[in-house]
Formats: C-alpha cells, sequence, structure tokens
C-alpha cells in the first residue's frame, strides 16, 4: 500500500517548556520548512502566545499526525466521515505521537497539554464537540499522567476572523466575534495551568433528597443571617405555563441544595408542606442576603408570575449582565461564564431535554445544583472585574431598569390600540 510522500515533521520546542501546544497535522508551508506551525495558523499562534507574556520558543509544539495530508484534508488519516476510525496509516501516525507523549512524560517538564482543535481533543481525552469541550481541564485517555486544556484550532479562529462578513449568518456571525477574543482568554487559562501539574477541581457537595424537615431548616438558617446565595429554578413545560421542577441554593461555590417541588411526574409534597416552602423561600428573597441568578430575567419572572414571589429590589445580582458589561462581545450562556471563569469542566448536558424528554430527576436536580455552585463561584470573580475594568455602574444602571422590564413582563405594555 502507497503511503504519504510529504515530510515527516518532529515537535518543535525546548523539553524545559511547561506547555505543550497539539494541533492536528502539518499544512503546505510546514512541509516546505519541516518544522511545524510555521503557516497562518502558526503566526496566529505565535501572536496569541506573546499577548499572554509568552514565547514560542519556550513552548512545545507538535501534531497528532506528522506528515500533511492531501489538500490539507484531515480526513484521508480517517476510514470514516466522523473521524474516529482511523486508517492503517493514521494508526501509525498515531502510535508514534502515543510514543512520543509517554518519554515526554518521564523526560520533560510539561505540565499542561493545550489540544488544539476537534482532532487533538478527541485523540488526547477522548471528548467529541469543540464548543461544549472549550475552556475545560481534562485528564489525558491517551497516555495517563498529562492533564489536557481544550480550545480552537487557530486555522479555525484564522477562517472566522479572515472570512467575508456578508457570508457569516446567525450563530457563525457571532462566533466570529468571539472567536479571537476567546483564543486569547485559553492562552491566559492554559498559562495559569502551565504552572502546576494536578488536575484542581473544586468538590461540590450538592444535596438533592434532603427530607421536608431538613429543607425547612435550611431555608431558615439562610435568612437567619446575611449570606450571599446563588439562586436557581428549573422548569416543565405546561399548559398553563412553566412548572417550577425545583428550585436550587448555593451559599457558597462547595455547597448547594435543593428543593424539589415534583418528584416522579407528581407533586413532591404536600399542599400544606409545599405552603410552607414557598413561605419560607419567600422569607429569604425578602431578607438582606445577597442573591445570585444567572439571567434573572428568566428565572424572578417565573417565581414571580406562577408563584407569586418576589426578591427584595436591592437584595439581588445577575451575573449574565455582570459579564456582559465587561465583555459586551463574548457570549453570556452559564456554559460559556463557567469555561472562562471556573475550572469546571463541561456538564451542562446533565440537563438536555433528549427527544423531546427531560432527563431523571435526580440527574435534573444535581444538574440544578452544580448551576448553583458555578454561578456562585462566577460571582465574585466577575464582580472584581467589573469594578477594576470601571463597569460596574454601567452594570448597575441595567440592573435598576430591570424592574420596568419585570412589570412588563408579567403586565404587558399598555397601547393606543387605535394610534
Amino acid at each position: 500500500m502507497e503511503r504519504l510522500k510529504s515530510k515527516i515533521i518532529a515537535p518543535d520546542g525546548p523539553l524545559s517548556a511547561k506547555l505543550c501546544f497539539v494541533g492536528e497535522a502539518p499544512g503546505e508551508e510546514e512541509d516546505e520548512t519541516g518544522l511545524p506551525f510555521v503557516g497562518m495558523a502558526g503566526q496566529l499562534l505565535n501572536r496569541c502566545l506573546t499577548q499572554v507574556g509568552l514565547v514560542r520558543s519556550e513552548v512545545l509544539v507538535h501534531n497528532i499526525f506528522c506528515q500533511r495530508p492531501p489538500q490539507n484534508n484531515i480526513k484521508y488519516f480517517y476510514q470514516d466521515a466522523s473521524c474516529k476510525k482511523p486508517t492503517w496509516e493514521g494508526e501509525e501516525h498515531i502510535k508514534i505521537f502515543t510514543d512520543w507523549l509517554t518519554k515526554l512524560k518521564t523526560n520533560s517538564d510539561v505540565n499542561v497539554i493545550v489540544a488544539l482543535g476537534r482532532t487533538a481533543i478527541y485523540h488526547l481525552t477522548g471528548k467529541d464537540k469543540v464548543e461544549k469541550w472549550r475552556g475545560s481541564v481534562l485528564p489525558c485517555t491517551l497516555v495517563e499522567g498529562f492533564k489536557v486544556y481544550c480550545t480552537y484550532h487557530p486555522s479555525y479562529v484564522n477562517r472566522l476572523i479572515n472570512e467575508q462578513e456578508e457570508k457569516l449568518m446567525g450563530d457563525k456571525k457571532k462566533q466570529a466575534v468571539n472567536a479571537l477574543p476567546v483564543f486569547l482568554k485559553d492562552f491566559e487559562r492554559a498559562k495559569i495551568q502551565s504552572q502546576f501539574p494536578e488536575i484542581k477541581y473544586i468538590e461540590r457537595k450538592i444535596s438533592i433528597d434532603l427530607s421536608f424537615e431538613e429543607l425547612r431548616e435550611r431555608l431558615v438558617e439562610l435568612t437567619k443571617d446575611i449570606h450571599t446565595v446563588a439562586v436557581d429554578i428549573e422548569t416543565l413545560p405546561s399548559e398553563d405555563g412553566p412548572l417550577l421542577w425545583c428550585i436550587g441554593f448555593s451559599p457558597d461555590p462547595g455547597t448547594a441544595f435543593v428543593v424539589p417541588f415534583i418528584r416522579g411526574q407528581d407533586c413532591a409534597w404536600t399542599e400544606e408542606q409545599e405552603i410552607v416552602l414557598l413561605r419560607l423561600i419567600s422569607e429569604f428573597f425578602n431578607s438582606p442576603s445577597t442573591k445570585i441568578f444567572h439571567n434573572a430575567g428568566y428565572d424572578l419572572a417565573v417565581l414571580a408570575r406562577y408563584y407569586g414571589l418576589r426578591v427584595d429590589k436591592d437584595s439581588w445580582q445577575d451575573t449574565m449582565w455582570m459579564h456582559h458589561a465587561v465583555y459586551p462581545y463574548l457570549k453570556k450562556s452559564l456554559a460559556f461564564c463557567t469555561s472562562v471563569y471556573t475550572w469546571e469542566p463541561y456538564y451542562k448536558d446533565m440537563g438536555k431535554v433528549h427527544f423531546g424528554v427531560r432527563s431523571s430527576d435526580a440527574q435534573e436536580f444535581a444538574y440544578n445544583g452544580k448551576d448553583c455552585c458555578v454561578t456562585r463561584e462566577i460571582f465574585p470573580v466577575v464582580m472584581r472585574d467589573n469594578k477594576e475594568i470601571g463597569t460596574w455602574q454601567g452594570y448597575l444602571r441595567t440592573r435598576r431598569v430591570f424592574e420596568s422590564h419585570l412589570a412588563m413582563t408579567l403586565k404587558g405594555i399598555k397601547i393606543d390600540v387605535e394610534k
């Protein structure tokens, strides 16, 4: 069987490097020069390294496949369209890369491997979908003992920022605006991870099956003293509007408890018990404690319209709006904010709807609790960024407008029909 005739491109960089960047395969310029990452993607890589205070000569760079495929088409190395089953030649390249990585484990100072793009992420961690796992720190499954930081491939970033504007539509247009700033943010985060070899996640204790008495105790405790508590709700659709599936509370990033209202497609409590729980939640909402939401517009509208719950107007904050005040050009979802403000790996599939069916109660409650924990973790970081950058007063102005916005959401807007 005939094999590729393109040059074998060796890794480049010192073994004393703390950071190792891994892409998919060399391109035309790399094949000509015999060096990895020297084309357009390599030039962007170098500029981003400089922006975060790193030098190309101080990092290691390599590719999963060490030869340029025909027309730069990575599918050459795979048997299937989804690029998960390597050909015999692809297997050889992966074996060579694995052997190199194994030696690197004992002969280098590398603390983190930065997986550039889908191919590197898949082979190093077994995970798919760059947009999901970008920003996550994961254990390396190819060679145990390494940690992997997932991000875009620089060629993808280049394509987005250089594509003609009239060809960009919808999500692709948003990604084009976001691509370079997010890529730079990932380099800053990878630099932090390069300072130590361990994977450090916050240990989170999420209580999802507390008894009625235990929940009553926890809610009373929240109201006794002044706390800073992240709050999040999950809902189920119904003909009469959203039904409160559960509501979670996190007084610190490491703990959360969840109050279920629906369990097994039925009411979780007796009518009397539910009234007690809602009354205690209402007392907490009207206490001076700070309540943290991510996208308060949804949570507060549902709680007000369908459950009569109000939050003291000066006692709540919104991490989504705070983030938007600092980075108006970046995405605002909790999944994205988690990927830039915390080290929690991607988890949002826990609460997804699959074929119109929601996940199990236990899975949804755990998901809700984790949302609360990461929102609580994000809050002090994004508040500090607002105050350091000078956008805090702008954020407060936006928040003040929310009362009118919520009133319009709940009651509608009076208009002169004839006019």
